[in-house]
This record gives C-alpha cells, structure tokens and sequence, in this order.
C-alpha cells in the first residue's frame, strides 16, 4: 500500500488542469489505499471545481467516483494563519480521535497557495471559524509574514508534521513570468512554452521547494482537436519533474487534459 509522506508540488499557468491533476492522484491513492483526503479550497468554496467535474477526476466508474468523492472532505482555507491549524486537527481527528493506523496516509491538497491571505489582509475581510480561534497563530504571531517568509516558516515544521501523522499534501501554485537577461541567444528561439516550462517561477516564494520530494511543472502548448470532427476535444499538457527524491530528475512528458 502508499505509505509515503511528505511534500508534492504543482505549478502551472492558468487552465493547465492543475487542479484536475491533484484530484486524480489524489483518488487513485484514496481508491487503491482507503486513505482520507483533505480538500482545502483556497479561493472559496463557491470558486472551486464544480462536483460534475471533480467526478470525472476520481474514477471512470461513475458509482465508484461518487462514493470517492463523497469520501472526499472540502473544507475552506482562506489564510495563511488557518493552514496548519486545519492541517492539524484533520489528521489528528483521524490518528488520535479516529484511530485509523498510521500505515494509512493521510492526503491533503492546498489549492491554490497564492491565494491565501496573509494576517494583514485577512484582517476584517473574513470570517474566522471557531477552529483558527482556538489554535493561535503558531507561526508569524504579532507579525505580517507574507507568503515567502511563512513558506520558510512552514517547510521547517511541516516535514515533522508529515512524519508524525503520516500525510501525503499535494499543494498547487500558480506560476509567474520571469524574465532572465542572463539568457543566450539559443533561447531565444525557443518556442513560448519551451520558456515557461524552463522556469518555475511561483507566487509565494520558493521556501517549500526544497523540502517537496516531487516538483511537477504544467504548461498548455496547444489545442487538440478531432481528427475527423475537426471540434476541440482538449488541451495537451507538457510536464516537466524539476525535482524528484524518489527517482530521475529532469524528466519531460506530455499528456492529453481532457
């Protein structure tokens, strides 16, 4: 059975099925293992990924996709703040109060990271629930950390946490342009998505980047279309593993979303 733990990261431009990648790996563990999953929607629940579709990332069985995803839990995450305390008491109402063995991982997915608020802004533009009261704030109390200074925080405790409870947590970013005036003249000539697929840039920092045992990289090239209808049947997706503990670095492929 899955018994890995530790950090996974997505990155990619808007569209680029970041989203429906997580949630697939997400259920191919969940189905094969009977792990529980922990879905935070960081843009709000009434922005994310409509239920018709998140069906259609669990299973090709309709019957065995809903019980999935009904399995599956999708609570709000709408500051920096809230992130571990929901993490925490996730895994602990399963480890301590549930009693689920600890050779069962735990899945988590932060969708997106960017949007989380930091303290200062969160502040009188929403509400905070009786969970992210009660815990404190652990990290960046009686500060303003932004994204970048609490991804540092954070990766320092969350490779504890995840050994401890025994969780997998796939977390998305979104991608930012990043322009190098040191490139040659070769690059010039690369094709746009070439470029974007070379950088991995994010919003947020890169203080988790060198705790994720796996970095995965997403950039839409083209439409596909039917060869015969000639009706756009989806989008191909190249990938890019910038890094990977668990096997070769460097590895590039392409898929088909859908």
């Amino acid at each position: 059975g899955w018994s890995r733990n530790g950090l996974q990261q997505l990155v990619g431009d808007t569209g680029t099925g970041k989203t429906t990648k997580v949630l697939t790996d997400a259920a191919h563990i969940m189905f094969n293992c009977n792990a529980p999953v922990l879905y935070l929607a960081c843009e709000g629940l009434d922005k994310s990924m409509e239920p018709v579709r998140m069906l259609r990332c669990m299973h090709h069985d309709p019957d065995i996709a809903m019980k999935l995803l009904q399995a599956v839990h999708v609570e709000p995450c709408m500051a920096l703040s809230q992130l571990m305390p929901k993490l925490r008491n996730w895994a602990a109402s399963w480890r301590d109060k549930g009693n689920l063995p600890k050779e069962i991982t735990l899945v988590g997915i932060v969708d997106p990271y960017s949007r989380l608020m930091s303290n200062a802004e969160s502040a009188g533009n929403m509400e905070w629930d009786k969970i992210s009261k009660e815990e404190a704030f652990e990290m960046g109390t009686g500060n303003n950390f932004g994204h970048a200074k609490f991804s540092a925080q954070f990766s320092r405790v969350l490779q504890g946490f995840c050994n401890l409870y025994n969780v997998c947590l796939f977390v998305v970013h979104h991608r930012t342009d990043k322009v190098d005036f040191a490139a040659g003249p070769q690059q010039s000539y690369m094709p746009e998505w070439l470029k974007r697929l070379n950088h991995h840039s994010k919003l947020g920092g890169s203080g988790l980047d060198g705790l994720a045992s796996t970095t995965q990289i997403l950039v839409c090239t083209e439409k596909v279309r039917d060869p015969v209808t000639k009706t756009m049947t989806g989008k191909k997706i190249r990938t890019r593993m910038l890094k990977q503990s668990h096997g070769a670095d460097e590895r590039t492929g392409w898929y088909e979303l859908r």
